[in-house]
């Protein structure tokens, strides 16, 4: 019986791959957050939540106010935003989908 040798590139490779292949079935949200002027807003509390299983998720805008979830079950959504001196933003009927990512750009008011 002869062997074939498997060089350790293939080994990794095999193992991305299984990895990406099994991240396709997820979901990803992402998006800014400004103020009514249009300014970028860092250090923002967004926060995600799965309506079906009340699983939430938080995470802080960048100093550029980007946001971005990774490896969502699909399935509905809440998002919400807050950080002192804004009202606090509630967006409802996000229906996640597989291997869907969703762009949702907030814009917090004064309050």
């Amino acid at each position: 019986m002869h062997r074939i040798p498997i060089s350790p590139v293939a080994g990794i490779l095999a193992t991305f791959s299984a990895v990406l292949f099994g991240q396709a079935n997820l979901a990803t949200v992402t998006g800014i957050v400004a103020d009514p002027t249009h300014g970028l807003v860092p250090d923002v509390i967004v926060t995600i939540r799965n309506v079906d299983t009340g699983k939430s998720q938080k995470e802080l805008t960048n100093r550029q106010g980007y946001f971005t979830f990774r490896e969502l079950q699909p399935g509905p959504y809440e998002l919400s935003a807050s950080s002192p001196g804004f009202a606090t933003f509630r967006q409802n009927g996000i229906d996640l989908e597989t291997g869907q990512t969703f762009r949702t750009d907030i814009k917090l008011q004064i309050g």
